[in-house]
């Protein structure tokens, strides 16, 4: 299983990288819920972590996956 971040922070993804977390920034916050779509089309992403500014963005859709998925679990950064 992988571990997958969505953020909207450079220096949070660039930690995330370093420990070996594939990650990507959202410059656009607009396309939260598109990118949350293609991430859920990995079944391999056991672990998905996003920051506040992309669960408030892409709530609606996030807690569909929390309620109604086993996997991934979802892991909000509230910084």
């Amino acid at each position: 299983m992988k571990i997958y971040s969505i953020l909207d922070d450079m220096d949070t993804a660039v930690g995330f990288n370093l420990s070996g977390i594939h990650s990507i920034v959202l410059e656009d916050l607009d396309i939260v819920n598109k990118k949350i779509g293609e991430v859920m089309e990995d079944n391999n992403v056991g672990i998905l972590v996003v920051s506040k500014n992309v669960y408030e963005h892409g709530k609606e859709k996030l807690d569909n996956i929390i309620e109604k998925r086993k996997t991934p679990l979802v892991v909000v950064i509230w910084k």
